[in-house]
């Protein structure tokens, strides 16, 4: 099925997911009216895509997508393949902008898997494939729908593939905004609220849900029979880079909440960092640092840093500023050891050199690789048991920890989940556990007993 579809031309600079060298962003929002109906977006950075001449002589880019929606039986509810046109350019040097696709589709009320691959048409490479629950319900309940990030918006009479209750909206297909962006748009919908109430928004930290100061607005909404439609405008100038939550709340008169939707997002403000703006790096060990040797240190770091050093990271990688990169990696060796930033650093790195010898496995270098990340973020396990060579079961490795910040007695299992020993439980605060995996070995977390030399064994009984 060949589709031209309606685009736009974006301004900002948007997040984007590789598949090989074509960059796309990918987004969804579900709206549970009268008819449930999940709309995709899809953003291509016109710069990764590889152009051929069209008939008229003009560049042109091709990518082909494929959305589908099974439901819970493997059945498929949805199925569509078509082809997205970039603009056509006399010039195909001139590529500083995104062209953007909308999909919107209806279905009955389910749990569904929503599946896409994207790839560009005019290349070999391998297409960039997405799968993500979704659940379409017929709102019977007060409630909102999912909060649908904008570029811009504007009021229209005329329908258009972008329109929803008489207004015009050019969609956000990242939750990324960089310094460059001043404010934050949305639109959502309030579903089964026929009385009057108070529609409020709001930013929160992802880390600690406090409200920012200064960034909340509230609306007196009167009785209204129809779905109620929303638009909302907050201003991030001046929000750090971090990890946030945009919030939307309906309270009643008493004062009760009756609906609540979040929507998470990254910041990734550089402008507001004057710690590393003003960090003299002259004669330090960064100054003869090429910018292949930065790049690379700074991914070193991914285990160790903060949340917000990790974003800030990103965005340094992005813009490829080596001075500032520069400033970002010394500074966060000298935040952490003031005395000898240097000599942390080359400390770390011999760690590294050591984590990549013993974990890298295939594409995946050690300080990528689970094992790699436990070893570096918390050190060296007090005892580490691995067995390779069980006929019973198979290659497995717990790790114990004495002690790990506040909690004691701390354990890790790895195990094969595909080519290399991927972590599957753990009693550390904030690490996962994939309880399937045990079940595999006919394990429970709540058996009172298990077999000799097992991985709940050894992760109860650590050695």
């Amino acid at each position: 099925m060949n589709k031209i579809l309606y685009f736009l031309i974006a301004s900002c600079c948007i997040f984007h997911l590789k598949a090989q060298n074509l960059a796309a962003n990918f987004d969804y929002s579900i709206f549970n009216g009268e008819t449930p109906y999940v709309e995709t977006y899809i953003s291509v950075n016109a710069a990764t895509v590889v152009y051929s001449k069209n008939k008229v002589g003009n560049y042109q880019g091709k990518i082909n997508i494929t959305i589908s929606l099974t439901d819970k039986l493997g059945q498929t509810k949805y199925y569509d393949k078509y082809e997205l046109l970039s603009p056509e350019l006399e010039d195909s040097s001139k590529l500083n902008f995104y062209f953007i696709d909308q999909q919107r589709i209806a279905l009955f009320e389910g749990e569904y898997t929503l599946s896409l691959k994207i790839v560009d048409a005019n290349t070999s490479e391998l297409p960039y494939t997405h799968d993500e629950s979704i659940v379409f319900t017929k709102a019977k309940s007060t409630s909102f729908s999912s909060i649908q990030l904008v570029e811009s918006y504007q009021a229209s009479e005329s329908e258009s593939p972008l329109s929803k209750n008489g207004m015009i909206l050019n969609p956000m297909a990242s939750n990324v905004f960089y310094s460059e962006q001043k404010k934050i748009q949305f639109y959502t919908e309030l579903y089964q609220q026929k009385n009057s109430f108070v529609f409020t928004y709001f930013i929160v930290s992802a880390e600690n849900d406090k409200i920012i100061e200064n960034l909340a607005k509230t609306k007196v909404q009167k009785p209204d029979n129809k779905t109620r439609a929303f638009i909302g405008t907050l201003p991030i100038e001046k929000l750090p880079s971090g990890s946030y939550k945009l919030v939307c709340e309906a309270k009643n008169k008493a004062g009760e909440r009756v609906a609540k939707q979040e929507k998470f997002f990254y910041r990734l403000n550089n402008e507001l960092n004057p710690t590393q703006k003003n960090t003299d790096i002259g004669g330090t060990f960064v100054d003869d640092f090429t910018k292949k040797q930065l790049e690379q240190f700074i991914d070193y770091l991914y285990p160790i840093q903060s949340n917000r050093e990790g974003i800030t990271a990103h965005s340094l990688m992005k813009e490829q500023d080596e001075k500032l990169m520069k400033k970002f990696f010394y500074q966060f060796w000298k935040d952490r050891y003031p005395l000898d930033p240097q000599y942390a650093w080359e400390n770390y790195l011999l760690v590294v050199k050591k984590v990549n010898d013993e974990f890298n496995v295939g594409r995946i270098p050690g300080y990528k690789s689970d094992r790699g990340r436990v070893y570096l973020q918390y050190g060296a396990p007090n005892s580490r048991i691995t067995n390779e060579h069980s006929t019973r079961y198979e290659q497995f490795e717990v790790w114990h920890y004495y002690k790990i910040d506040n909690q004691s007695d701390c354990r890790f299992v790895f195990g094969h989940k595909g080519t290399d020993m991927d972590l599957v439980l753990s009693n550390v605060e904030g690490e996962t556990s994939d309880k399937e995996w045990l079940m595999r070995f006919g394990e429970f977390m709540n058996q009172s007993n298990f077999d000799f030399k097992s991985p709940m064994d050894y992760f109860t009984n650590p050695q």
